[in-house]
């Protein structure tokens, strides 16, 4: 999913399989209950919230600017845009025939805790200026983390009831505030793009319910990761050329590491991509080798004893080897191995390309 965060903004779905990009906006279908279809809005981000069943979808909606008013779309699977049977793309992912709702409620603050609920008008809505990024927990889909650049960054768990359609009247939501907007550098402050990881740990740390990363959007463009109920607040970087840091995303999982190892962010203001990694990255349970295929011989395959191709440089076993970018036989370019006692390799890779990486500083 994205959107367009611009007045009367539209949003999109895009077919990974086919590469095809559909726009939502004003096409989808109208289903029964709720506001009819998606509308148009300044659309920041959208998040899937679980629904418990099969026949539904439910995206949280996050507008930055517009209507500034949070909302759900549930949509119906299996129909077209006139809720008639189908099996086409946007069909089987409920996203040709909806309706969606306004939250309402408001915003708590010194760590409190409001409960909401789903309505059609906008009248004691969720609404506030500058709503920013939503993420989802992972491993507990009916949680999603939101970001508001001037009053912090919050947890909603909602509660929704389909044991006949949606019913917005049996469904509600909690939102607690689990980080205010902080005084300035050194505080987390401005909170704009978030991503919440899988459970992990880490140099023997467990977090049962994974790891929160906020970016900044301000001139210091610090970057943050804390659990989710906003203890252990932590800063990791910062820009270096007066700009935000934009976008964040945890990779782990796909070059082999447990959860809070790899994570890509922006800088904004040099529009530059830069890899983060965690001094105690550390390579999956069971994979050992980093590529993430649990096989241990590096390739990357899945296969046993070899690499499996003539043109791997460095299958054998090692990461962090520096084979050639064609081979992809080691699935990262660095490793949490250590050599000699020294500081894990992985660490000597936090700054790059116009970020700052900051010592473990909690606040």
């Amino acid at each position: 999913m994205t959107g367009e965060e611009v007045s009367d903004g539209a949003l999109f779905a895009l077919d990974l399989v086919n590469r095809d990009l559909y726009l939502l906006s004003g096409v989808v279908g109208s289903a029964p209950g709720g506001n009819g279809g998606i509308r148009l809005d300044a659309w920041e981000n959208a998040a899937l919230v679980d629904t418990g069943e099969t026949n539904y979808v439910a995206l949280l909606l996050s507008p930055d600017g517009g209507s500034q008013a949070m909302q759900i779309y549930i949509g119906e699977k299996g129909k077209d845009i006139n809720g008639d049977p189908s099996t086409d793309f946007l069909a089987r992912n409920g996203l040709a025939y909806g309706s969606f709702y306004y939250l309402g409620g408001d915003l708590p603050a010194n760590g409190g805790t409001n409960d909401g609920g789903f309505q059609t008008g906008t009248t004691d809505a969720l609404a506030a200026a500058k709503m920013e990024d939503v993420d989802t927990s992972p491993d507990a889909p009916t949680r999603v983390v939101l970001a508001n650049q001037l009053y912090g960054t919050y947890a909603i768990v909602f509660s929704l009831d389909f044991s006949d359609g949606f019913d917005p009247a049996a469904s509600s939501f909690t939102i607690t505030e689990i980080a205010p907007n902080g005084g300035g550098t050194g505080e987390l402050d401005s909170a704009d793009n978030i991503d919440w990881t899988r459970a992990t740990t880490l140099n023997g740390v467990s977090y049962p319910d994974g790891l929160v990363f906020v970016n900044e959007d301000n001139s210091s463009g610090e970057i943050w990761w804390m659990e989710p109920n906003g203890s252990g607040g932590t800063l990791i970087g910062s820009t270096t050329d007066t700009a935000e840091s934009t976008g964040i995303l945890d990779v782990s999982e796909l070059v082999g590491y447990e959860p809070g190892s790899v994570v890509l962010t922006n800088n904004q203001g040099s529009s530059s991509m830069t890899m983060l990694i965690n001094p105690d990255a550390t390579v999956t349970v069971g994979d050992g080798d980093g590529d993430g295929d649990g096989d241990g011989d590096g390739d990357g395959d899945g296969g046993t004893g070899g690499d499996g191709g003539s043109a791997d440089t460095g299958g054998d076993g090692e990461t962090g080897s520096g084979s050639s970018s064609e081979d992809g036989s080691d699935g990262c370019s660095c490793s949490a191995d250590t050599d000699g006692g020294e500081a894990p390799r992985g660490a000597l890779l936090l700054s790059l390309l116009g970020l700052r990486f900051a010592r473990r500083r909690r606040r």
